[in-house]
């Protein structure tokens, strides 16, 4: 990303997070009149981000920025590893009112009241990451975070990106006809399951931390992610391959229940949202600058990186166009033509 574009995206999200901080609770009779009363929190930030990834550092450095700026009045527990449980289970404590943030992506936030974030997930959506931070910073993104706060849920933070998702297997994947049947896990929802139809494999779901044994013991022959957090979460002493599809440019939400965000007081969702957005940056240095060492580092341990000529890498652009259009994956969204919608959007 340019430099001139993340300051500018950071700053646009810290005003609008901040803004979107109006239709708290009705106040105490003790307390200001449209203020909550400062009371310390405690918040646990699930991730599955392992040692030594991006994500880890930066969560790191959230924790301090935030426990330092506060001053005692928020403490952070990190728990990466996905070590509070699958996403699913997260989630389920989040609407329980919990005070837990979770790091997750739209192929998981469209099952939770905005089934259109769904295409910040889906592949070959964005040629660029400057296009990423364009979306991220428009009306119709701030939509989607108005659905989901209607629906219990808060979105923190938006400037952290994943990485682009790679394809590691057991098996060789020089092209297209190559994933044909194989196993291939993905995540448990809807469109990452049609995704991968699409790409003619056996869609897979698993919660991530059964993937390592489940590749050791043979039930599935691969699984997709970005570059780092396959080599880091030691996928390559159980798979031969590594395919650069690079199929989605993902990007990142942090999200916590909105009942506890609005029981925490203005000074402390500042906090919260600029740390967010200042770590984010240092997680996106890291990630999109280090690409070119992972490729190198799965070489040096003997694992074969594939990368796709153009017209390879088209036939998987080519097999993914029926996902956008598939029922089940559009079957709630107000716009069924909106990946045109956004594609248009970019590239105006």
């Amino acid at each position: 990303m340019k430099k001139l574009s993340k300051k500018f995206f950071a700053l646009i999200l810290v005003l609008g997070l901040l803004t979107g901080c109006a239709g708290r609770d009705e106040p105490a009779a003790d307390e200001p009149e449209g203020e909550t009363a400062e009371q310390p929190i405690t918040i646990s930030l699930s991730h599955e981000a392992n040692p030594g990834e991006g994500r880890y550092l930066a969560a790191e450095k959230w924790k301090e920025l935030v426990e330092e700026r506060s001053g005692g009045s928020i403490t952070v527990n990190l728990y990466p590893s996905s070590q509070l449980g699958s996403k699913d289970d997260v989630m389920e404590q989040i609407l329980m009112d919990e005070p837990i943030l979770l790091n997750t992506d739209g192929s998981f936030l469209c099952e939770y009241g905005a089934p259109e974030i769904a295409i910040l997930s889906m592949p070959y959506v964005f040629d660029t990451w400057d296009q990423v931070d364009e979306l991220m910073a428009s009306d119709w993104f701030a939509e989607q975070e108005a659905q989901l706060a209607e629906n219990g849920i808060r979105v923190v933070n938006a400037n952290w990106v994943l990485g682009e998702r790679q394809l590691i297997t057991t098996k060789p994947v020089y092209e297209l006809a190559d994933l044909k049947g194989m196993k291939i896990r993905v995540p448990n929802n809807t469109m990452s399951v049609v995704e991968f139809e699409c790409f003619g494999a056996a869609s897979t779901p698993m919660a991530l931390g059964d993937v390592y044994t489940s590749l050791q013991q043979g039930t599935i022959d691969g699984q997709e992610n970005p570059i780092d957090f396959l080599y880091n979460g030691g996928y390559g002493e159980v798979c031969d391959y590594v395919t650069l599809t690079g199929h989605v440019k993902m990007p990142l939400q942090w999200v916590m229940s909105e009942n506890v965000w609005n029981r925490m007081s203005a000074n402390q969702q500042e906090i919260l949202v600029e740390a967010g957005v200042e770590a984010g940056l240092m997680n996106n240095e890291i990630c999109l600058n280090s690409e070119e060492e992972y490729k190198q580092k799965f070489r040096d341990d003997g694992v074969t990186v594939i990368e796709l000529d153009d017209a390879k890498l088209q036939e998987f652009k080519d097999a993914i166009v029926p996902l956008y259009s598939h029922p089940e994956v559009i079957a709630d969204w107000s716009d069924p033509d909106l990946y045109q919608t956004i594609r248009t959007m970019l590239a105006g």
